[in-house]
């Protein structure tokens, strides 16, 4: 063991991995080592990278002390962090985030594709050193993993076990423009409560009348664009039959001119309408919330909740939200 400068101190990548201490316990904790100083060294790297000690360190730096004890370990990046995982799993129960953050990082150190169930080497050690992971399925390390595709917003809600871990694997299927906007719509106490089951079936059947509707839009263009190209070889036969003229028809050049950019037009739109995924939140909100049995919590509408829907119909075109509004307006509300 020996003193230090605790500026000389630099913090381990994977420590952002753990939470920090709740205030009132850090606050405790620094307390604790301004009236009797570190008894415990910071365990570091020979380049002083800390191991174990990032709470005992960040007291030092505040309290403004000029020295702290180390105890310097020879070891490389990986172990080091592997020491800094055993230290926390020992020390604390995990998180729901800290368990998806942690199934993260040990993939990519592995090399395992974000998703992926195969966990690989010093990983499955680790995972089994884990109490809340080595306990769980399977299934559920993937679920946990997955549940870091969730948007901020909803990864909160899942951290704070509002939102089953289920529903959040389920919600995580979605893209992070989807997500948002079901959050925008439905608001966060209405998405705590939704269930993975609904959620999975709402988007499957949501995905087949998206695709359905895009493949009908496909087939009318389709048949315009067959009705163009039969407009525009009649055009172009009378235009061959008066070569002859020195000035051909103003008229028929113009019209074989729009027939041609329309048919380009609506070709480069069937190009789109393929390659583009399906926009299923729309149909999502509307399988989850049916108009018909309104959520309690809004049975009565008044004016102000009346603009909000108005305004949210307008902007992102949800149908559900202009239901609602014309209903409301309706009944007077």
């Amino acid at each position: 063991m020996s003193l230090i400068d605790p500026h000389k101190l630099h913090p381990n990548p994977g420590n952002t991995i753990f939470d920090a201490l709740p205030d009132d316990v850090y606050a405790a904790l620094k307390a604790d080592i301004a009236a009797r100083g570190l008894l415990n060294p910071i365990l570091c790297t020979s380049d002083y990278t800390v191991i174990a000690g990032h709470h005992r360190l960040k007291a030092a730096l505040e309290l403004g002390l000029n020295q702290v004890p180390v105890d310097v370990q020879d070891v490389d990046s990986d172990e080091a962090e592997d020491r800094l995982i055993a230290d926390n799993v020992l020390r604390r129960q995990l998180s729901p985030d800290e368990q998806s953050r942690l199934i993260r990082r040990l993939k990519e150190r592995a090399g395992v594709r974000p998703g992926n169930n195969q966990f690989v080497g010093g990983v499955s050690a680790i995972i089994a050193g884990t109490p809340e992971l080595a306990q769980a399925s399977e299934r559920k390390r993937y679920m946990i993993d997955h549940a870091n595709q969730l948007i901020p917003p909803l990864f909160d809600l899942y951290n704070a076990k509002r939102l089953p871990l289920t529903a959040a694997d389920a919600l995580a299927n979605l893209e992070p423009d989807d997500q948002q906007a079901l959050l925008d719509v439905l608001g966060a106490t209405q998405v705590a409560e939704l269930k993975a089951a609904d959620i999975q079936q709402a988007r499957r059947e949501a995905q087949a009348a998206a695709t359905s509707h895009t493949e009908s839009e496909i087939q009318a263009i389709l048949h315009r664009v067959k009705d163009l190209q039969a407009q525009k070889d009649t055009l172009e036969q009378r235009l061959a039959s008066v070569e002859d003229q020195s000035e051909p028809d103003p008229d028929l050049l113009d019209r074989l001119e729009t027939a041609e950019a329309e048919r380009e037009a609506l070709e480069q739109e069937v190009a789109r309408l393929r390659n583009e995924p399906p926009t299923v939140v729309e149909k999502l909100v509307e399988k989850l919330v049916p108009v018909d049995q309104p959520d309690p919590a809004q049975a009565a509408i008044g004016y102000d909740d009346l603009a909000v829907l108005s305004a949210l119909a307008a902007a992102g075109g949800f149908v559900w939200a202009a239901k609602k509004a014309e209903k409301a307006n309706r009944e007077g509300e």
